[in-house]
């Protein structure tokens, strides 16, 4: 299930989601990552946004009052899908209820105690339109969709996706490297539970 931004006018006149260009940003990187038109449901959040709704206080008051009639429409949607993605912060503040700061929260799969699915932030297809040097960060973010879909559209099945190379548990590196001769490079995922001598 994708979330779209507020269309413009001229696009949800003419029963659009998005702009045919910010379309085709979205659609690049779908087929890229293997996706069928078939895979996807798109919703907007509301109309189009006013034009006295020029501050982020303003268009956040106006998001607000369209919220209820967009979970209409959206939680049977979002209770049938594996995924749900928003593009951008106008997308993803009905979808979790508050304000977000897409650079803060997009690039990873969130679980959300009130969503039915996980949830995948993005940058919007039209920021990429205005920004293109962030497009590579929107092709990097979309691939976790295609992890989430290789991995079977569970959680579980999107970690293991990730788990790539040579992975195990130690306690001690000292029994894994050898000192006089230590690799040129090594990536270590630790997890701590610490006595407080580390803060």
């Amino acid at each position: 299930l994708v979330v779209t931004e507020p269309p413009s006018e001229r696009a949800l006149n003419n029963d659009q989601v998005m702009t045919p260009p910010s379309m085709r940003v979205f659609q690049t990187e779908a087929i890229a990552c293997g996706f069928a038109q078939s895979d996807f449901c798109f919703i907007t959040p509301s109309g189009p946004i006013p034009e006295d709704a020029s501050t982020d206080s303003r268009i956040n008051t106006y998001m607000d009052t369209q919220r209820d009639d967009f979970l209409q429409e959206f939680t049977p949607l979002a209770e049938r899908s594996k995924l749900i993605v928003y593009l951008g912060k106008w997308a993803g503040r009905p979808v979790v209820g508050r304000a977000i700061k897409i650079t803060e929260v997009r690039g990873q799969i969130h679980e959300h105690a009130n969503l039915p699915a996980p949830v995948l932030p993005l940058l919007s297809a039209g920021s990429i339109l205005r920004r293109p040097e962030d497009a590579d960060i929107f092709k990097t973010d979309f691939k976790l969709a295609e992890l989430f879909k290789r991995g079977g559209g569970t959680m579980d099945g999107y970690a293991e996706t990730r788990l790539q190379g040579k992975y195990r548990w130690c306690l001690d590196l000292g029994e894994e490297i050898d000192f006089d001769n230590p690799p040129k490079a090594m990536a270590l995922d630790v997890e701590w539970i610490g006595d407080g001598s580390r803060e």
